[in-house]
């Protein structure tokens, strides 16, 4: 039997004849490379088990023999997965007859199933682990403005509320957001109220009405809900909404200004 990787020390090679001495006499000692008795249970964890697109997963093997001994030093595995890349597929039991090896996404979601054999095939024992691989999900930019951005007193303008979804390689759902519009700014008496959101959602903006909200929208890339508002007051109106809040988290409010002229 061949050892490889860092000399063990006396103690280990006494452990180490001991364990190999008794497994030859049951006749459960392979006979080539270094090798653990083929009663031995390899395991295989994964950390974390759930990682998004930009993240890694640590993958530790360790295993227990039929006398509860750790891997033999030097024992070559095999490492496989379904989804992913490994930073390793062969690896050496160390000191303390563990391996480790990475596990990164590569751009790719879904569930990796991660296999550990012993290399060559000499015994039938392995194990496995699932890591789940989920799209990095980044809030939407949520903004919104007055077009026109300046009228007379008592004219209309269309209040836009813009939802980019761009950076996502998935659709965000749940869209919801209120906007409490300014004291002296109004739902307009015909509200032309529209999305072109997917599934519609729905959206309240009351002719008179202080308030214009939506809730259960979907984005894919891009979407926008309009709303027409007027004012009678002259100056400087600074409208912000609520927070955005989608399956994707929580946007920061939205801000404009429309500013209302006197009448010619």
């Amino acid at each position: 039997m061949a050892f490889r990787n860092a000399p063990l020390t006396r103690q280990e090679w006494r452990r180490l004849l001991a364990v190999c001495v008794a497994a030859l006499l049951s006749g459960m000692c392979d006979s080539a490379g270094p090798a653990a008795p083929t009663g031995t249970v390899l395991m295989l964890a994964a950390n974390p088990t759930t990682v998004t697109v930009d993240q890694t997963s640590e993958l530790t093997v360790t295993g227990s023999g039929p006398f509860g001994n750790p891997l033999t030093p030097g024992t070559q595995l095999r490492l496989s997965t379904t989804l992913g890349r490994l930073s390793a597929e062969l690896l050496t039991a160390d000191r303390q007859g563990r391996a480790t090896a990475t596990l990164t996404p590569a751009g790719q979601t879904g569930t990796a199933t991660v296999t550990v054999v012993f290399e060559g095939g000499r015994s039938p024992e392995s194990a496995s682990v699932q890591v789940t691989i989920i799209a990095l999900l980044r809030p939407p930019v949520f903004t919104k403005d007055f077009a026109p951005a300046t009228i007379t007193a008592g004219a209309l303008t269309t209040l836009t509320f813009r939802v980019d979804n761009t950076a996502n390689a998935t659709s965000t759902t749940g869209l919801s957001f209120t906007d409490t519009l300014p004291a002296t700014v109004v739902v307009a008496p015909v509200p032309n109220a529209a999305t072109n959101c997917m599934g519609g959602g729905t959206l309240t903006a009351v002719a008179g009405g202080g308030a214009v909200s939506y809730a259960g929208g979907t984005v894919v890339a891009n979407c926008t809900v309009s709303v027409d508002v007027t004012s009678a007051a002259l100056g400087i109106h600074l409208n912000t909404t609520g927070d955005l809040t989608s399956s994707a988290g929580t946007s920061p409010p939205a801000i404009s200004r429309l500013t209302v002229l006197p009448a010619p």
